[in-house]
């Protein structure tokens, strides 16, 4: 089935208020815009605010690559205290009366940097059996899931007002901030709250760039902030297809070794790429036209086409619509 043709595509940074889900922006935007098809790349929890990376159109096709990205966030916990959510808007369980200074807190948490397991809170949006684990809680359906190896690159203790603590902490896709809130508290042996969470960078989106969309934002003052998907993308590879290129893969077509190098203002395709690669296939303006990956490394690509070889060097992986 062909995707509905949508008039806005790309990408839109947004800067997500404490108190609505994420889905809740989804909802928002989709009726602001007038469009269905909106999705966002990595979940933020209701308590939580800052960036959210929004694909409007056909945008909604490279969120994938955009969640895998890292992430800064800013957070700010309280030890000594545990919730059944983890954070500030849930059931007071425990309060532990607290005393430690900035570098056994330093310590503590520097003890999560690199892969740790980490067990999910009960109360978070993965599903099981097709239904949200917060939903099942609130049922009385605790479900604890197995632990799932995440990535800290970074934790800096910023300040400590007694028993509260502002971290900054670079993570990898799938991590749960309160999850790490408590992680650090449990091994200070007090647990801890997440009281407030920031994402103040998704990728190479900041919260600064970021629009808040309230009552008054106008459709106008979105669509212009709507990113181009090659410019959401620039860390992928261009390969320029012809025009006839182009009607053939949008038609299912494989990419074989006879394709033009030069792309608009004669730019050329960026052939140094290795073999599985993910690359971006373009038009002659430079719009994309599917994600591909590569069969073959650059070099032999090219040598291929020198020698009129008429092999495939690469499989189709998303298609973009007409834009």
């Amino acid at each position: 089935m062909k995707d509905s043709v949508s008039p806005y595509n790309g990408v839109l940074i947004v800067n997500k208020p404490s108190g609505p889900s994420s889905h809740d922006m989804v909802y928002r935007l989709r009726s602001l815009l007038g469009i269905q098809k909106i999705g966002h790349a990595g979940t933020l929890d209701p308590f939580a605010s800052g960036v959210l990376v929004m694909g409007i159109g056909q945008g909604t096709k490279i969120l994938e690559y955009l969640q895998h990205q890292k992430k800064t966030y800013r957070m700010v916990l309280r030890l000594g205290l545990i919730t059944d959510t983890f954070d500030c808007s849930g059931q007071v369980i425990e309060e532990k009366e607290v005393r430690f200074n900035q570098e056994e807190i330093q310590e503590a948490a520097s003890a999560f940097v690199g892969g740790y397991a980490q067990v999910p809170p009960v109360y978070s949006a993965k599903k099981v059996n097709g239904q949200r684990l917060y939903d099942l809680a609130r049922k009385g359906k605790i479900i604890r899931m197995p632990p799932k190896n995440v990535m800290i690159d970074q934790i800096d203790i910023l300040s400590v007002r007694e028993a509260d603590v502002t971290v900054e902490v670079v993570a990898g896709e799938g991590t749960y901030m309160r999850s790490l809130a408590m992680d650090i508290g449990y091994r200070l042996g007090v647990g801890a709250t997440a009281l407030s969470l920031v994402r103040l960078k998704s990728g190479r989106f900041t919260v600064e760039e970021a629009i808040t969309i309230g009552e008054e934002t106008s459709k106008e003052l979105l669509i212009q902030s709507i990113i181009p998907i090659e410019q959401g993308l620039p860390e992928f590879k261009r390969l320029y297809l012809s025009e006839e290129n182009v009607s053939e893969v949008r038609n299912g077509k494989q990419i074989y070794a006879f394709f033009p190098t030069a792309g608009p203002a004669g730019v050329s395709s960026d052939l140094g790429f290795e073999k599985d690669e993910l690359l971006m296939a373009c038009d002659q303006t430079g719009k994309p036209v599917a994600m591909i990956r590569a069969e073959v490394n650059g070099s032999f690509a090219e040598s291929l086409a020198h020698r009129a070889m008429n092999r495939r060097i690469a499989t189709l992986v998303k298609v973009f619509g007409v834009m």
